[in-house]
């Protein structure tokens, strides 16, 4: 899982550094929002995941304590990796 949510927040940090549309809009944004807005989405991210995984027959995670603490870590390694991507490929 940890391979799978470094590449999501690599992919996560070049979508809004790049892709036009979202670009635009996360370049009005201050420093401190952006780290904010990409910590914001990659913890919903987590929570539908975990949501799905408990309420439909997707079967990503398990839906006990320890489902939640892979997904928490899971959402560690894609932070530090979306903001090491984002600080490395900022213009």
């Amino acid at each position: 899982m940890t391979e799978l949510s470094t590449v999501a927040g690599i992919l996560l940090s070049l979508l809004f550094e790049y892709v036009p549309g979202f670009r635009d809009w996360f370049n009005k944004l201050e420093d401190v929002e952006k780290r904010l807005s990409m910590a914001v989405i990659l913890l919903i991210s987590v929570a539908v995941i975990f949501a799905l995984s408990c309420c439909s027959p997707l079967d990503w995670v398990d839906c006990t304590q320890a489902g939640i603490w892979t997904l928490l870590e899971a959402f560690f390694v894609a932070l530090v990796a979306n903001q090491t991507t984002h600080r490395i490929a900022k213009r």
